[in-house]
């Protein structure tokens, strides 16, 4: 059983596709394309007749904040949709996620526990981006939280 929708459209961790456009900061449109092109698509689909609603998860949300940075950054999205799968070793627990560095160069991305371990990736010049999970994270309950309380910008 579902509960109710928030202010957000937010049921238990699910997200609306006009939301989280919103809070990723991408069109609608780009939301489409990105999942009926494998990159990060809804966690649920709800269809009534000939109406359809996508949600997406947590999670997705945070993936999809990360592609958005690293596509962003000048990172193809072949490249980012090849090397999704480092994000699967992405912590369940969120207070884990501050831990979490994703590290990125024209070849490909890994995701690194401890920023010791991403700088030495750096140093010895095998990455070249340093991307903070558990920032891109904050950056994402900020929002929603704005988003809740219907502050806009």
């Amino acid at each position: 059983m579902r509960g109710k929708e928030d202010a957000v459209g937010a049921v238990r961790g699910e997200y609306a596709s006009g939301t989280v456009a919103r809070l990723v900061g991408v069109s609608q449109r780009q939301l489409g394309y990105w999942a009926i092109t494998g990159v990060v698509g809804p966690s649920r689909v709800e269809r009534r007749g000939r109406a359809r609603r996508v949600f997406y998860s947590d999670r997705d949300l945070l993936c999809l904040a990360l592609v958005q940075r690293l596509v962003g950054a000048g990172f193809s999205l072949d490249l980012v949709r090849g090397n999704l799968g480092c994000l699967a070793a992405l912590p369940a627990e969120p207070e884990a996620l501050g831990d979490c560095y994703l590290v990125a160069d024209e070849l490909g991305m890994e995701l690194r526990r401890g920023l010791a371990d991403a700088m030495r990736v750096i140093s010895q010049g095998e990455m070249t981006v340093v991307c903070s999970v558990g920032k891109v994270a904050r950056a994402l309950e900020k929002r929603i939280s704005r988003e809740a309380r219907g502050i806009t910008a």
